[in-house]
């Protein structure tokens, strides 16, 4: 035994002051779970004690019952695909002080605590009966066990880096490019966000979906090619293993969002967005048709150029640039020109072809613009996203 047998009578009058199941007093003493409850016995009926059955100050009567627990935990489980775990034990305060306690007094410096032996039956008999491994660093999933006996699957969240393309036949349905996924309307219609969460929703069968851009579009913009691409955090997944691509095709709004492309990205930052090109094809109406020489100088000025955004608010001044990596008019009639660019998204088209409406509204103004470069402003712009690139030169226009 861990004491000298001068200490026994008072070990055993101080543990006589509690109810205390075979298990807690084991661990008292032992440092291996696998022999606690055999050291349990030994204590007792060397100190002559009465071990309790049906409750226990030590652990809440959590230790009585471990194959309920073990039950629990599959109950819990039940559902959810995963390939390793690990174990979380929501402890009262009181529970662990009174076990401090005791220690103290008693002078007691080995043993088990009640989470470190609870952890170590209950990880082994979760790893043989369901094949999986247990995992401290990134789990799949957290067994969340509570003093009552009660059991929580929590699954860590997925990482995950996706692509979508926008069609000319959703349009219709769109009337913004960003709202929160929770948000439905009474219209019944959806953002493309809300489409993209309720489409990663179905497809992990999960709780939640935080999404972050490497860009948004305004609205009746198309994005075709490899898609635009966007990161999302998956909470609460359920099929981490089997889950398949899908489309998402809501009766209320008669919308088909494409996702092409999902992979896992455990590197991904959500918030944190990457640059990537958009290739687009543009159709301006300018306020006065252009020469050929006005063609050449805009060419050639947005070949491989950074474009200076400037926004003047009282005082202050941000600066931030964008690339144009090239440039090229496709068709001209009157004042009506077609143009092909490829651009370093993240900035309003409008502002580098000095549409009146940015003009009149926006603080924020590009250099060089159709302005700066031929004095020509736009009076209306439209254009669609031929691809999503992650590098782009002149050759792609």
């Amino acid at each position: 035994m861990m004491w000298k047998d001068g200490r026994m009578d008072e070990i055993a009058t101080k543990l006589r002051d509690y109810k205390i199941c075979t298990a807690c007093l084991g661990r008292l003493f032992d440092d291996d779970p696998a022999t606690v409850l055999e050291t349990g016995n030994e204590v007792k009926a060397k100190l002559g004690l009465e071990t309790s059955e049906d409750s226990c100050d030590l652990c809440g009567g959590f230790l009585l019952n471990m194959g309920k627990l073990v039950e629990n935990a599959f109950s819990a489980l039940e559902g959810f695909e995963f390939d390793n775990f690990h174990l979380g034990f929501q402890i009262p305060r009181d529970i662990i002080e009174l076990e401090d306690e005791i220690r103290s007094e008693l002078k007691l410096s080995s043993g088990l605590s009640l989470k470190k032996y609870a952890s170590a039956i209950l990880t082994k008999e979760i790893a043989e009966r369901t094949g999986k491994a247990p995992d401290n660093s990134s789990p799949d999933v957290l067994i969340l066990f509570s003093i009552d006996g009660s059991v929580k699957v929590d699954p860590l969240p997925i990482f995950v880096e996706g692509r979508y393309v926008k069609h000319e036949g959703m349009m219709s349905a769109l009337t913004a490019a960003w709202r929160p996924i929770a948000t439905v309307h009474s219209d019944g219609v959806q953002s493309v966000e809300q489409m993209v969460g309720m489409a990663l929703k179905e497809i992990f069968d999960a709780t939640g979906i935080v999404i972050s851009w490497t860009g948004t579009d305004d609205v009746g913009v198309t994005v075709d090619g490899k898609g635009r691409v966007f990161y999302a955090k998956i909470i609460g997944a359920r099929r981490r293993k089997t889950w398949v691509i899908r489309s998402v095709n809501r009766r209320w709004s008669s919308v088909n969002l494409p996702l092409i492309d999902i992979v896992h990205r455990s590197d991904v930052k959500v918030g944190l967005a990457e640059r990537y090109y958009d290739v687009v094809e543009v159709e301006a109406e300018l306020d006065d048709g252009m020469g050929q020489n006005d063609v050449r100088i805009l060419e050639e000025s947005l070949k491989d150029v950074m474009i200076r955004l400037r926004k003047v608010e009282g005082d202050t001044v941000r600066d931030r640039v964008r690339r144009v990596a090239g440039f090229r008019v496709i068709a001209q009639s009157g004042s009506t020109i077609a143009a092909r660019l490829c651009a370093e998204h993240g900035f309003d088209l409008r502002k580098l072809f000095s549409c009146e409406d940015v003009e009149r509204y926006s603080r924020e103004r590009a250099d060089p613009s159709l302005k700066t470069m031929i004095a020509r402003t736009c009076r209306k712009l439209r254009y669609r996203v031929l691809d999503v690139l992650d590098e782009c030169d002149s050759s792609f226009v």
